[in-house]
Formats: structure tokens, sequence, C-alpha cells
């Protein structure tokens, strides 16, 4: 433990703890046989550059948004947190199995800098939430949007579970073969 911060290798598991109320910025955590576990839970904002795993990554905080700014390649994605989730200007998101976000706004892959390929997805938020993906979306979790959903899809997308959406909703299926199911 350093100063409120805990970082540990177990069963090849990279796991950065944070519990002092400070603002955490991760510029690189990779692993290459395991999983990332980041969580931030003494309050301030998670900010992550480059995050690799070939299992899962999970970015969790408690007291303040998380900001996906760099590159996230992971098999799964679980982001929780207490404030906004979101990806930047160039943040890339490649996820080959589902991505779970949580948070209380969500806004990713809404900018032309960023990358965002979802296996599948599940989001929950009490505030809006804003999804652009460069292929196909797939919704495959229950999931709730508070303040309005806007999903941008470059192909098909798939609503394979409930979503609740409070307030306008706008689902845009791009050209390549382009549906709504």
């Amino acid at each position: 433990v350093l100063g409120g911060r805990a970082m540990e290798i177990v069963d090849s598991e990279a796991q950065l703890d944070d519990y002092i109320a400070t603002a955490v910025n991760v510029s690189s955590l990779t692993t290459t046989g395991g999983s990332v576990r980041i969580d931030q839970s003494g309050g301030g904002d998670l900010t992550t550059g480059i995050v690799a795993a070939t299992t899962s990554a999970t970015a969790t905080n408690s007291a303040g948004a998380i900001a996906l700014d760099g590159s996230v390649n992971a098999a799964s994605l679980v982001a929780d947190a207490s404030g906004s989730v979101t990806d930047g200007s160039d943040g890339d998101l490649s996820i080959t199995a589902n991505a779970s976000i949580t948070g209380n706004a969500i806004t990713l892959g809404n900018d032309a800098g960023n990358g965002t390929d979802f296996g599948s997805l599940t989001f929950n938020s009490a505030g809006a939430v804003v999804i652009a993906e460069d292929d196909a979306t797939t919704v495959s979790g229950a999931s709730t949007a508070g303040a309005g959903l806007t999903l941008v899809s470059a192909d098909d997308v798939n609503l394979n579970n409930t979503v609740n959406v409070t307030g306008n909703t706008s689902v845009t299926a791009g050209t390549t073969t382009g549906g709504i199911d």
C-alpha cells in the first residue's frame, strides 16, 4: 500500500485500489494472461489511459466519474460509476464480449476520434445515455436510460432485452445492412 493506493498481481489479475479522496489517472495497465480491476472508492474521478486484459476489465468509482480516455481492450468490460462514464474525444473501446456500463450519465463513442466496438452491451443510468458504435450494436441485458437514449450504430441494432427509457429515444442503424430488431 502506497499513500492510500494498493497495486497487486493476484492469479494473473492486476488490481489497483484507491481509497483516499483524490483523483486517479491510470496511464497504462496491461496483463498478458488475465484481468484488470481498478477500484476508486476514496473520492475523485478515475481516468484511464491504456487498459488491456485478455479476460475482463473492471473499473469502479463509488464516489465520482470514470473517463475511459485511452484505449480499453478486453474480452469483457464493467464500468460502474456514481458519476458519469465517458470516453473523451479520442477514447477507443474494443470489447469482444459484453460491456456493462452504469453511471449517472453515459456518453461513449460520440466523437470522431473514438473507436467503439462492443460484442454486446448493457447500460443503466438515471441520466442520459448516448452510445455510438462502429459496428453492429446488440443490447443484450436489461437496460435503462433515465433522461433519454441515443443509440447510433454503423450496422444493425439488436434489442435482445428490455430497454426502459424516460425521455426521448433515438435509435439509428447504419447502412451496411441497417436494420433494427
